[in-house]
């Protein structure tokens, strides 16, 4: 989901549901010994568990790694509320921690979103009785689409998942 515009220092990213900020791009001897062109990233929000982290890859192998431009404001709002009421909204089917992780390792908002709704509404006629694992996936869900929210809003993370709870409790 990169677009064709080069990448710039300053640009956002999103990992895996992780948002970053470029910080710098330039030659870096690569493990080939060949000089190539480098995108240096940081955690957007940082946190005690990630304040010094930064990270880079080739340039040419952003598209491979599966990093993206974050999705807009507006495509945000419209998954907001197909949250809040289900409208176009399919239900997917997860078995276990480890399919909801892989459809999240496909660093796709709009599958997250799915996998979240799918688990609320599962949660929710079962009255808050189910296995603490599916809870778990609800948890990595909210997680998984927070980052993404709060930049797209310029809000706290904690107001982004109050926002994304809020849109799932109007559809209940």
């Amino acid at each position: 989901m990169l677009d064709d515009r080069p990448l710039s220092v300053g640009d956002d990213l999103v990992e895996f549901g992780k948002v970053y900020k470029v910080f710098k791009i330039e030659d870096k001897l690569s493990f080939n010994g060949t000089l190539e062109k480098h995108v240096f990233f940081r955690p957007f929000f940082a946190t005690a568990d990630n304040n010094t982290l930064s990270c880079s890859v080739p340039l040419s192998k952003v598209k491979e790694a599966n990093i993206r431009r974050p999705v807009t404001k507006k495509e945000l709002s419209d998954l907001m509320h197909r949250l809040s009421n289900g409208l176009g909204h399919v239900k997917v089917t997860i078995l276990d921690v480890n399919e909801a992780k892989n459809i999240f390792k496909l660093n796709d908002p709009f599958e997250s979103a799915k996998v979240l709704k799918t688990l609320w509404d599962e949660i929710r006629v079962a009255d808050g009785e189910v296995a603490k694992s599916r809870k778990d996936i609800l948890e990595l869900s909210v997680k998984s689409l927070s980052q993404e929210v709060a930049l797209a809003f310029n809000i706290t993370l904690e107001k982004a998942e109050k926002k994304i709870r809020e849109a799932l409790k109007k559809a209940s």
